[in-house]
């Protein structure tokens, strides 16, 4: 009979094998956000403005040259991942109320940390914040996060 370590070992070596065998590569970062040739002429929508043609390319600006200056509590967001045709901008306690083109009236929310780091390989810090959206009415309602 085979002794519990005998058993473990064979284990061990199927499961190293089974996960790398499986890596299929490594993910690669989004392209770059394109200039913005003249932001002086250009302006944010809110995100209650109504859709169209104009509403469906959203112009943010240039990004800073440190990302860690940004008063992110009064950053708009770019509402497309819930449905918003526009930016979105967020109350003082980092929520919104708007109307999406996919879930109707919908509630937002800002998540308040931000974090940095180097995804891109490129020497410049990267920010991340937690935005969520939801129905807005019930405490189980979110239907998305980004």
């Amino acid at each position: 009979m085979a002794t519990r370590l005998q058993r473990i070992v064979p284990l061990t070596a199927l499961l190293v094998l089974a996960l790398t065998t499986s890596v299929r590569g490594t993910p690669s970062p989004a392209p770059p956000v394109a200039s913005l040739k003249n932001s002086a002429d250009s302006h944010a929508p809110d995100a209650f403005a109504s859709s169209g043609a104009a509403a469906s390319v959203t112009i943010i600006g240039p990004a800073p040259s440190d990302l860690h200056d940004v008063d992110w509590t009064k950053t708009p967001a770019p509402g497309a991942f819930c449905g918003l045709p526009a930016l979105v901008r967020f109350g003082a306690q980092g929520q919104a109320m708007a109307k999406s083109t996919v879930w109707g009236k919908v509630g937002l929310m800002r998540g308040r940390a931000v974090l940095y780091g180097d995804t891109e390989g490129d020497h410049r810090d990267e920010a991340a914040v937690y935005l969520g959206c939801g129905d807005g009415v019930t405490q189980n309602g979110q239907i998305l996060a980004a």
